[in-house]
């Protein structure tokens, strides 16, 4: 990725989840302290990519903190964790039809875990339908880090 940094959120863990305190994204520098982010958070809430967040340096050494959202992009992100008793099948399934409605599928450090960008094109609708499915028939379970205006007034 060209011009490519890291910025660090910090999370809230409740509960022992997330099994992390922070996380690292992906994101390309704008100048005056803004980023902006270029992967989708695993457990981050209200962030996304596209993203531009305001970022304040400190720790020991320097590191990059995402300090505030100052520029959504009207993408949305959710999370997908996938229950292995299930099988591999429904996972592949549910990120073959992500992929064909237009879901960019980020692999995530965790087995059985993803993290999905969804452009502002996409139709949340199709997305959200398909997620529901495989939910209520107890293949996987997910988690809306955050839906976009764009995303969040389709019927």
């Amino acid at each position: 990725m060209m011009n490519a940094s890291k910025v660090h959120v910090r999370l809230t863990v409740e509960g022992g989840w997330p099994p992390v305190a922070f996380e690292e994204l992906e994101a390309r520098p704008r100048g005056d302290h803004r980023y902006e982010l270029a992967s989708p958070p695993v457990f981050a809430h209200r962030l996304a990519v596209g993203d531009v967040v305001r970022v304040v340096h400190h720790g020991s050494p320097e590191q990059v903190w995402v300090d505030s959202l100052i520029e959504p992009s009207g993408h949305s992100t959710v999370r997908v964790i996938f229950f292995r008793a299930a099988g591999r099948e429904p996972e592949n399934e549910l990120r073959r039809e992500l992929d064909r409605l237009g879901v960019n599928i980020h692999e995530t450090t965790y087995d059985g875990m993803i993290s999905a960008d969804i452009p502002g094109e996409v139709n949340y609708g199709s997305v959200r339908a398909a997620l529901d499915e495989g939910e209520s028939r107890g293949l996987w379970e997910f988690d809306e880090g955050v839906i976009s205006n764009l995303h969040d007034c389709e019927p």
